[in-house]
């Protein structure tokens, strides 16, 4: 299925077509899942938040109009506005509700690298859960440092594996064996994008350097005294 937008790689539409898989297996209002998404390129750039969009319909319409963007990868810049900003109770975050980000990326980061430690031990202090998808050069190496353990991350060789693992990564952020019901999160989808051509990188689940976009709590939404990375 095409986005809304023209002109854009055919990998990214289908991680697209994959993020409104996932999210139409879910049921979407203010009571139950919502869903906010981020892109990660040179910088974070917020699609929507938590609370913008309370009905499936309208959600996965605003997910066909999400463009991409032929960027650097600032994982580090997605995953602190996805916290700081996302995860906020004043866009939509509950904190009754568990907080959860999907992250897809296709590539290693390239920007604030060396902050990247750091802001993955804050989001897991703030009970923030991380499921990582990496395709292509996004390696295993990489994942093991975004998400707790393997049960939540899952490494692809090629875009056209994704359709194969939707229902594992749905039972990953709702964090449970196959034979039980989905419960309800706060969902955030982070995408990045990178320099090479046709290549984009997407998060589940979140402005500062990088892309994310999903619906997630944030128990911490202020800001500390270290450095933040780069706009």
């Amino acid at each position: 299925e095409k986005s809304n937008v023209p002109g854009q790689p055919e990998n990214w539409d289908i991680m697209i077509d994959f993020t409104k898989t996932v999210i139409d297996q879910v049921n979407i209002s203010p009571s139950q899942t919502q869903v906010s998404t981020v892109l990660f390129g040179n910088k974070a750039y917020i699609q929507f938040y938590l609370n913008d969009y309370t009905g499936k319909e309208e959600l996965l319409n605003a997910m066909d109009n999400v463009e991409y963007r032929q960027e650097n990868t600032n994982t580090t810049g997605g995953l602190w506005v996805t916290r700081n900003d996302i995860f906020n109770p004043l866009n939509g975050d509950r904190p009754e509700v568990e907080n959860v980000i999907m992250m897809l990326t296709d590539g290693i980061p390239t920007r604030d690298v060396d902050m990247l430690p750091d802001e993955v031990a804050k989001v897991r202090d703030a009970g923030i859960r991380i499921v990582a998808i990496g395709i292509g050069e996004a390696n295993e190496t990489f994942l093991e440092t975004i998400a707790e353990s393997k049960d939540y991350y899952f490494y692809l060789t090629d875009f056209l594996s994704l359709g194969d693992i939707a229902n594992h990564v749905l039972q990953s952020i709702c964090g449970i064996v196959p034979t039980e019901a989905p419960t309800t999160v706060e969902m955030t989808t982070v995408d990045a994008t990178t320099e090479v051509e046709v290549e984009t990188t997407e998060a589940v689940t979140t402005e500062v350097p990088t892309e994310a976009t999903t619906e997630a709590q944030a128990t911490d939404a202020t800001t500390d005294s270290q450095t933040t990375p780069a706009a």
